[in-house]
């Protein structure tokens, strides 16, 4: 039901996601071939919505700490996306334009146990999600493939940044989170991600991701 709704609304959630799991399979897979189509992704990421570099960033680190941090050509993406993102920022200020819903503030960490216990309703939705996240939590255990292992990370940092978010953002950022869309929308930007975990973390399901 969530996905239908999603693709009859105008937001570019969805999209995000899947180009978001793309982002991480092309740096895991290609990280030693021109990164021109990782590129490419990084750029289109931060492009189309401000949480689109924190995806390229959970992306890289995830790719650095499988494939080594050596791996300049890893960084590429991160970089190009923080020039795409910076250079956005800079028109608005240079326009008098202010983004006060995403605007970073002190870190409300008397809200944090309200935020966690949010994400863990939304999470256990049965009529959003069915069990879908619960069988993308169990496969972060299963995880054994370089291609799994890589795709835990970016999961687990994209939680990680999407807590963090909520907690630096505005007061009224945390109240559309409990009252309106906001929580699974940001989820359906990790269903991607969490789906290709699932698939590859399968017994014998590894041969199908490698498609």
């Amino acid at each position: 039901p969530l996905i239908w709704v999603h693709l009859r609304s105008t937001y570019v959630d969805l999209p995000v996601g899947l180009l978001s799991a793309a982002l991480v399979v092309t740096l895991l897979r290609d990280g030693e071939r021109p990164p021109f189509l990782a590129v490419l992704l990084g750029v289109v990421l931060a492009a189309f919505k401000d949480e689109g570099l924190l995806h390229v960033l959970s992306a890289t680190v995830a790719a650095l700490t499988v494939r080594g941090w050596r791996s300049w050509r890893l960084m590429l993406p991160a970089g190009a996306a923080l020039l795409a993102a910076g250079a956005w920022r800079l028109l608005l200020s240079l326009h008098a334009v202010a983004d006060r819903d995403h605007a970073v503030g002190a870190p409300a960490f008397g809200e944090a146990g309200h935020v966690l216990k949010l994400l863990a309703l939304h999470l256990f939705d049965l009529h959003s999600w069915g069990v879908f996240w619960a069988f993308a939590l169990a496969a972060l255990a299963l995880a054994k493939t370089e291609l799994a292992r890589g795709l835990r990370l970016a999961l687990l940092g994209l939680f990680a940044v999407t807590f963090c978010a909520l907690l630096l953002g505005p007061e009224r950022v945390r109240v559309f989170a409990e009252n309106g869309t906001l929580l699974n929308r940001l989820l359906l930007q990790l269903w991607p991600t969490a789906a290709l975990l699932i698939a590859s973390a399968w017994p014998k399901a590894h041969d199908v991701t490698k498609r």
